[in-house]
């Protein structure tokens, strides 16, 4: 007879974070990405007679605005920047990226503590990343914005989870 012996005191429990839901995914040649408190606009280039879209708040196209001021632009300058600082539920928070070479994973952490992670499974230059209430619903976004292959410039959303504190 044989027998064996676990050692239950060893084992950890695991414990998964929960993950950062996506809301936006795109790339274009001359993608312009535009924010201001409870909104995001993304444009074609300059000159470009498509219509822009809100895609936080619905899919349809919407008009450019004549006037973009009071709108930040995230698409330039393309400062490389990997984190950001920002307050969630009035402790200090911070989203970091870290770049692999073929995917960038994303982390939100709260008073130093990891809460909440994504990732972006394919290879590309970080450009800006921001953390703002980019829509109506409660709760920041983590936006980042990159360039990828063949010069596209790229945005990608992530909603930050109610359970992430």
């Amino acid at each position: 007879m044989r027998s064996f012996a676990v050692l239950l005191a060893a084992a950890s429990p695991a414990h998964a974070l929960p993950p950062l839901l996506l809301a936006v995914d795109t790339a274009d040649p001359g993608l312009r990405v535009f924010v201001r408190p409870g909104d995001l606009l993304l444009a074609g280039p300059t000159g470009d007679e498509r219509p822009a879209v809100r895609p936080l708040l619905g899919p349809g196209p919407v008009p450019l605005p004549p006037s973009l001021d009071g709108w930040a632009a995230l698409h330039a300058p393309c400062d490389g920047g990997t984190s950001a600082a920002f307050l969630r539920d009035g402790k200090p928070a911070e989203a970091r990226l870290s770049v692999g070479p073929a995917a960038v994973e994303v982390a939100v952490l709260v008073e130093g503590r990891r809460v909440a992670e994504g990732a972006l499974a394919r290879p590309v230059s970080p450009c800006r990343l921001v953390v703002a209430e980019a829509d109506a619903l409660p709760g920041p976004e983590v936006i980042f914005t990159w360039t990828g292959p063949g010069g596209a410039r790229g945005l990608t959303v992530w909603r930050v989870p109610e359970t992430a504190r």
